[in-house]
């Protein structure tokens, strides 16, 4: 029998596990959820206690320290649920102190059997339980603290509520504080005791959770009451004020403590008016009663706009009457049968009749051609039927000439009848505004070409429209090449008389049908309609239409008496069918592709959507590492013959996501094109740094690459002295390495870039030296620190003799300009022999090391300083 109850208990405890998990018991109160795991527990050990007698000692063990804190959860469960928002963390420990300490003792007992004084045998298991000692029963004074502070607990809860729901569930508190104190008093019967226990948890989780249930069905209820649009007031029996919510006290300009229980003046007047609408205040308030089981409800609408709109009625009907007068169009008014009542001043002035003459005649009398009499009366009775008719016909002025007009008759019901407005338009007039309208918003107001947004609209036209035998349609991108120097050079006048003489000879160039537009400032885009019928009937005309099209534009041209040669760029999209963006994004690549390749045009194919995904591909994946932390430098180090480090060079890597590391070749030319250059530029310098500023004195300098687009950018200068100034690292530590091309370029600002970092007291050096110009001009010209050496020639010794000799120039030549000549590549040990012998002294290359990360590069620091 025992051995069921034990199954009975995991079976309760179980459901009750199952139970809290519905209903997510952990977020209303972690002690009952805590209660449920626990009496899970110890209903599970209890069943195991029957199948497994040997582990009884110890199983009960565990058993007797959960159970001491049953108490203490039922109680903070109780607070949890009635008293929310009171409990304070401290005081939770306080109500667990006890408990602690008991379980301090089981845990100990072997030290001083104060908690477990030995076994006894239980014929329950039929085998031997840990037996407590008297000192245990002392725990009882600990329940009859708990059980005061409950008592206290229910009385203050049941003072200060008047919720029957509440005072349901204190009671039904107390029946389950009592039922577990009886069980808990079921001395050794285990089975039954951890049985009590389930049932005990489950109930508790019933009770709450249906008064939290219940309690919240009640303030949901609530909050619909006090944020109602209408205001409430409830009075009971003998007219005092019982509740009332937060709009009748806003309309009423009272609070809460002029109203409750008390007969406030406004309060009577409300009562005492007998009046449906009363103005209170600024308001103006319409009331009605209802009758409720406990008295009556005074039920309060705002209606002050509803009689501000009233009151304003005359004026806004003046004011319509102003704007009856003044409309721009001709109106006139006419009633049921058609007589005209009234008309505006432009009525008058568009057919030439004067108001007089007009009321109490029908239009078909006056207005209406011969041919058109039945007309009038036809429109009157569609709209009498409709409520609204819009018309475009004929109609006579009084000299007897004929107007296109466009009539509106819309009906209003009076309470004199229906009365007909009729509202004309003069369709030439409108016909003009139209044609000055779309020729403003179709045209490119410079060129008088179409613009971006007619082209789209006309290409989408013919995407959508049912192919005929000529299935095959073209777009060509058209750009001008180096237009942004000639605006610079002649200026914006001068730039744009030659796009107007662009303009007209691409119109010259191709079909009257076909459509030529100015996109932006110098690019042309031209819609070629249905010109073939096969890819390669369409092939072949197109070649001759983009013949026609050079023809044409690379004439020579002559503005404001100067003659100028033109090239231009084409890129060509052939389509049958395709969605609208995807015919402009192709013709777009096939235009890039063109400028890449320095090509007069480029006829989109498949091949390029491949290079171009892919180099997208590429520039997703560099800015995903960059904005997430996966830009690295390592660092490759620069030796003395010996291997001492005296320095490094920062090379850039990518990190992807995978963890690859990627190095940056691949990447610089389309961070180069996408501007993200400056930026990458401006965190290698920044890493840099930070290197330097850990390693101390260890590091003499780091060798910095920077990219010629870099050099091309005004503030370049300033903002890489800013970024060394902010980290506090001293300029000369940063050796900015350049090209040979760089410096031999002809731009002012790359120039001067160059002179402000050496100001600032940045290094320059000169990278892969022999293989650009090779001019010695700068080595004049600019007081470099170092050259690196290409390593080109370190691979070619000691068996080429040309790179031997080389290499001696050099070092040679640097020595006697007081420069140091850094070889790269140097990857074995008769490299570096050499290389010494003939005067070298620093050295770069995987003979040393290979590029290291931060860490790694930090650790060989210094593993060579303690060498």
């Amino acid at each position: 029998m025992y051995k069921f109850l034990s199954v009975l208990a995991v079976t309760l405890s179980s459901i009750a596990l199952v139970y809290a998990m519905d209903r997510k018991i952990h977020k209303l109160s972690r002690s009952l959820t805590i209660l449920t795991v626990a009496s899970f527990a110890i209903a599970w050990i209890e069943y195991f206690k029957f199948e497994i007698p040997e582990l009884v000692f110890r199983f009960e063990k565990f058993q007797d320290v959960v159970l001491l804190y049953i108490p203490s959860f039922v109680y903070l469960a109780f607070r949890d649920f009635t008293m929310k928002g009171r409990l304070k963390r401290h005081f939770v420990f306080l109500v667990n102190i006890v408990p602690g300490f008991y379980t301090i003792l089981a845990l100990t007992n072997d030290l001083h059997n104060i908690f477990w004084a030995g076994a006894k045998f239980s014929d329950i298991y039929n085998s031997y339980r840990p037996e407590a000692t008297a000192f245990v029963s002392y725990f009882n004074l600990y329940l009859i603290y708990l059980t005061i502070l409950l008592v206290i607990d229910v009385i203050t809860e049941l003072k200060h509520t008047s919720s029957r729901l509440l005072k349901r569930t204190l009671f039904l508190c107390v029946i389950i504080w009592g039922a577990g104190l009886t069980s808990f008093n079921l001395n050794y019967n285990y089975p039954l005791l951890i049985l009590s226990v389930s049932s005990l948890v489950l109930t508790a989780q019933l009770t709450f959770v249906t008064y939290k249930w219940e309690a919240s069905t009640i303030s949901s209820r609530f909050e619909i009451f006090d944020k109602s649009d209408e205001g409430y007031i409830v009075f009971d029996y003998d007219g005092r004020v019982i509740d009332f919510n937060t709009t009748a006290l806003a309309m009423l300009n009272l609070n809460s403590r002029e109203v409750l229980l008390k007969n406030s003046e406004k309060i009577q007047e409300l009562i005492s008016n007998t009046n449906d609408i009363i103005k209170v205040d600024d308001r103006y308030l319409l009331r009605r009663w209802e009758a409720v089981d406990t008295g009556k409800v005074l039920v309060l609408r705002d209606v002050t706009e509803q009689i501000k709109a009233s009151k304003s009625k005359d004026y806004y009907a003046s004011l319509l009457q102003g704007l009856f007068e003044n409309v721009s169009q001709a109106v006139l008014i006419l009633d049921g049968d058609g007589r005209i009542i009234d008309c505006n001043r432009q009525f008058e002035a568009m057919f030439d009749y004067k108001r007089e003459e007009l009321l109490g005649r029908r239009p078909e009398e006056l207005i209406v051609p011969e041919e058109l009499k039945s007309e009038p009366g036809k429109i009157r009775e569609m709209v009498l039927k409709q409520g609204m008719v819009r018309v475009r016909t004929m109609r006579r002025r009084r000299t007897g000439e004929l107007l296109e007009v466009e009539i509106s008759v819309v009906r209003v019901g009076t309470s004199e009848g229906d009365i007909l407005y009729s509202i004309y338009t003069d369709t030439e007039l409108e016909r003009e505004f139209l044609r000055t309208s779309m020729n403003i918003l179709q045209r490119d107001p410079l060129t008088g070409l179409y613009n971006r947004e007619y082209f789209v609209k006309k290409l989408v036209r013919i995407l959508e429209e049912e192919k005929d035998v000529y299935v095959y349609n073209a777009v060509v991108f058209i750009d001008i090449n180096n237009f942004s120097h000639i605006n610079v050079s002649k200026g914006h006048t001068f730039a744009d008389e030659l796009l107007k003489r662009v303009s007209e000879r691409l119109s010259k160039a191709v079909r009257s049908t076909d459509i030529v537009s100015r996109a932006v400032s110098d690019e042309f885009w031209i819609l070629i309609e249905r010109f073939a019928r096969t890819p390669r009937e369409a092939n072949e005309r197109i070649r001759g239409i983009l013949k026609k099209l050079f023809e044409h534009l690379e004439q020579a041209y002559y503005v404001n008496g100067e003659v100028l040669n033109l090239g231009f760029t084409l890129g060509v999209y052939i389509f049958e069918t395709d969605r609208y963006d995807e015919v402009l994004r192709k013709a777009s690549i096939a235009l890039k592709e063109a400028k890449e390749k320095g090509e007069r045009y480029v006829i989109y194919s498949a091949e390029l959507d491949e290079k171009f995904g892919h180099i997208f591909e590429k520039e997703k994946l560099f800015k995903t590492a960059f904005y997430s932390g996966g830009l690295k430098v390592f660092f490759q180090p620069i030796c003395t013959s010996k291997g001492k480090v005296v320095g490094a060079e920062a090379l850039l890597r990518i990190i992807d996501a995978d963890g690859n590391v990627h190095p940056p070749l691949e990447f610089i030319p389309i961070i180069e094109n996408n501007g993200m250059i400056h930026m990458v530029g401006e965190e290698v310098l920044l890493q840099s740094c930070e290197v330097l500023k850990s390693l101390n004195e260890k590091l003499r300098f780091v060798d910095i690459n920077v990219s010629p687009i870099q050099f091309m950018n005004p503030g370049f200068a300033e903002r890489y002295a800013d970024i060394v100034e902010e980290m506090g690292v001293d300029p000369s530590k940063i050796v900015v390495e350049v090209t040979e091309n760089i410096i031999l370029g002809t731009s002012e600002v790359v120039r001067n870039n160059i002179k402000k970092l050496l100001d600032y007291g940045f290094q320059m050096c000169i990278d892969d030296f022999g293989t650009g110009y090779s001019s010695l001009l700068y080595l004049v010209e600019y007081p470099l620190k170092k050259i690196k050496v290409d390593r080109s020639f370190v691979k070619g010794i000691p068996k080429d003799k040309r790179a031997i000799k080389i290499l001696e120039a050099i070092v040679s030549l640097c020595r006697s300009l007081g420069i140091d000549a850094i070889p790269e590549g140097v990857e074995n040990e008769r490299q570096l022999e050499l290389l010494s012998l003939m005067g070298y002294r620093l050295f770069q290359g995987f003979y040393f090391s290979p590029p290291l990360s931060v860490e790694e590069f930090s650790k060989l620091l210094s593993e060579k300083c303690r060498e």
